[in-house]
């Protein structure tokens, strides 16, 4: 079985996102030459409400989009697929995959929008220090202000050098499983500006503050929930 970082709301739609990495062009060949039964055997399943792979600019990764009724629908799908011809074919090839539970008339969760007012910075603390990826980008000219997604895992926020979009000094909070681990994985690539402590008495748990280069603050919270 794949193994998935799992995002739990209500129990409703269940939809999985993510992408499929190959690292050769066997792997590449095999999920070819596999994909097309696997997505076709999918789609008729019951439950099984959208179910796409699709090819990207990169011709060893593919995009993963699937979107079953309920849990129950999506874990029977799980189970009929670990005994397939393709996880057979594919075993061992990763998969970089977010599973939500979503409730029925598409209500997600919120993505908060903070300023920012120099991209290179922005780039520096939420790419390369962070480890956040760029979603899309997007300028209405070349010359004008950009407006970009990030993700980390769950975690999505949008960044805008447009005037009026977010607010200087916002606060977001942004769970994690291991303050320590988190801790640690930073001290990797130490940041010029920020040297991140744990504070183990913050409010929901142990919890590292850091400040972007715009003045918003990101609360990392090892949280009991």
């Amino acid at each position: 079985m794949d193994k998935y970082r799992v995002n739990v709301s209500t129990p409703d739609l269940v939809v999985l996102t993510g992408r499929l990495v190959c690292t050769t062009a066997d792997e590449a060949e095999r999920v070819r030459r596999h994909l097309p039964a696997h997505v076709a055997l999918t789609r008729a399943e019951p439950g099984c409400l959208a179910f796409d792979v699709e090819p990207t600019d990169d011709p060893l990764v593919w995009s993963v989009s699937e979107r079953f009724v309920d849990r129950a629908a999506f874990d029977a799908h799980q189970e009929r697929v670990t005994g397939s011809a393709w996880a057979e074919a594919t075993a061992g090839i990763t998969r970089d995959y977010v599973v939500s539970e979503r409730e029925p008339l598409g209500v997600g969760a919120p993505v908060p929008v903070l300023r920012m007012f120099d991209e290179a910075a922005a780039r520096e603390f939420y790419v390369d220090y962070l480890r956040f990826d760029v979603q899309w980008e997007h300028r209405f000219e070349p010359d004008l202000p950009l407006y970009m997604r990030i993700r980390r895992g769950s975690a999505v926020l949008d960044l805008s050098e447009h005037h009026g979009d977010g607010t200087p000094g916002s606060v977001v909070w942004i769970p994690i499983v291991d303050a320590d681990a988190f801790h640690a994985d930073l001290g990797t690539r130490p940041h010029r500006r920020l040297r991140p402590g744990i504070d183990r008495d913050a409010p929901g748990g142990p919890t590292i503050q850091l400040t972007d280069p715009s003045g918003n603050e990101l609360r990392f919270c090892e949280s009991a929930e």
